[in-house]
């Protein structure tokens, strides 16, 4: 009877232990208004496709921490930034479309984190690409003592304020 009870007690401390997996998906993100001074007093010539150019759908491990795994695709790391980007632009009534002639090609091209004991650290590197072809490459790290898909969500934060504060993607949005 007692090496039953202490199988049983082995069994439920493993299962305990055993890794948790957490699936990424894009959400709208809160951010702060003052991050996007540049993109104030910005004429943007009519509405703004944005495009979730990344065609990678494939699950990857984004990183662990502790005894949890997070995982999720790139498209959908894209689609998070193409989402918050067109909720920042709405914001300052710059209107969005599908079809419309001004439009960024977002792609994430890569996505890492790295996990301590106290935080974690996840980066990003952006492609943008404009109806015009000017491209610009964006790289963005965050760095959260909270958990993998946190630091993820704070480094999409971080690329839409890239994005909508870069000088050459700004000067395409206002058509010079």
């Amino acid at each position: 009877m007692r090496k039953l009870i202490v199988a049983v007690i082995a069994v439920l401390v493993l299962g305990a232990c055993s890794a948790q997996k957490h699936r990424y998906v894009p959400k709208v993100l809160t951010t702060d208004p003052s991050s996007f001074s540049a993109l104030n007093g910005v004429s943007v010539r009519g509405p703004v496709a944005l495009i979730n150019a990344q065609p990678e759908d494939s699950e990857v491990l984004l990183g662990a921490k502790g005894v949890n795994e997070y995982f999720g695709t790139l498209k959908d790391l894209t689609e998070t930034v193409v989402i918050n980007t067109s909720r920042e632009l709405a914001k300052r009534q710059i209107s969005t479309a599908a079809n419309a002639p001004t439009l960024l090609n977002i792609r994430v091209t890569s996505a890492a984190s790295e996990s301590s004991l106290l935080d974690v650290e996840a980066r990003l590197e952006i492609e943008v690409v404009a109806g015009s072809g000017m491209m610009r490459r964006i790289k963005v790290t965050n760095k959260t003592p909270g958990s993998v898909l946190r630091a993820y969500n704070g480094a999409v934060s971080l690329a839409v304020i890239e994005i909508l504060s870069d000088r050459e993607i700004l000067g395409y949005l206002a058509g010079s």
